[in-house]
């Protein structure tokens, strides 16, 4: 988190920083949002350490002290901000629970800190890196496009927070089929195990498996790889990478095995998605082209 001269004019800064050693213990004078692009290490806030990697993101309060300690190089988009920026009727801007209290959320900490699951780290990163480009540009009113961007990150990251502190609360209690799906669903990514899971809500493997067949219908590598296809096809829509990319991304180790799961899944191949999605593309293309015209 770079030491920032804290501009009392500016109602925003907004930069893309690249590091490779320790940051000092600092304080800002304005809020500020981290969003991790890249790297992992350990970031302390008031002396509480997280670990942080890409998808990670932290909102630190005004005047909180914090620092970094690298373990990889690390990039990150940094954004400090002053709280009349969101909402004309306030004008300390030192404060996050007046930050959430706009929107109607309570704050029950001095700071937050989550971890985007896979499928959505690419919405959140197109969101914070037009915030940042509208930033560097300063076109026509680009502080609302910034508002209406930050809001848009504020109710995604508020969200992703309390519903991963209610999974985290609910570790050591009785299974909740619809917590542990939702864990599934956003780690599918991960190298899941049965064994390691059921071990989260406090199960045997056999009682996790009963009980996500009672419910579902599938077996928990059923399960497994039915959202990590959900996610192939969003990643094959959604973004520009290829569709070897997209398998290691997702998972799948063995591309035989892959497109044999996919056509078997979805009753097409991957190509044939990626080709829906160019085709689509160029229509509107010829669409606004004729209408211009």
């Amino acid at each position: 988190m770079k030491c920032y001269g804290d501009n009392p004019i500016n109602k925003i800064e907004c930069s893309f920083i690249k590091f490779s050693k320790n940051e000092p213990e600092h304080t800002h004078g304005k809020i500020e949002m981290v969003y991790i692009v890249s790297g992992m290490g350990e970031q302390i806030v008031d002396g509480q350490k997280f670990i942080y990697e890409k998808g990670s993101m932290i909102m630190i309060n005004t005047g909180q002290t914090h620092a970094f300690n690298i373990f990889e190089n690390t990039s990150y988009i940094n954004i400090l901000f002053d709280i009349s920026l969101m909402s004309d009727e306030l004008n300390s801007g030192d404060s996050l629970s007046e930050l959430f209290n706009i929107y109607g959320y309570e704050l029950d900490t001095e700071f937050f800190f989550t971890k985007f699951s896979q499928y959505m780290i690419p919405k959140i990163e197109e969101i914070a890196f037009n915030i940042l480009a509208e930033y560097i540009k300063k076109d026509y009113a680009y502080e609302n496009v910034i508002k209406a961007g930050m809001e848009q990150l504020i109710h995604l990251f508020v969200r992703e927070f309390y519903n991963n502190k209610k999974i985290k609360n609910n570790l050591n209690s009785e299974l909740k089929i619809e917590d542990a799906m939702r864990y599934i669903q956003e780690n599918c990514l991960e190298n899941l195990r049965l064994e390691d899971v059921s071990k989260i809500f406090n199960c045997s493997p056999n009682y996790f498996s009963y009980i996500l067949k009672k419910k579902y219908g599938l077996s928990f590598k059923q399960l497994l790889i039915e959202k990590r296809l959900s996610i192939v096809i969003y990643y094959l829509l959604e973004t520009n990478y290829s569709i070897g990319e997209i398998q290691t991304i997702c998972g799948f180790n063995n591309t035989s095995y892959f497109y044999k799961l996919f056509e078997r899944h979805f009753g097409v191949k991957p190509k044939t998605v990626r080709e829906y999605k160019r085709n689509y593309i160029r229509f509107i293309d010829d669409v606004s082209f004729t209408l211009k015209k």
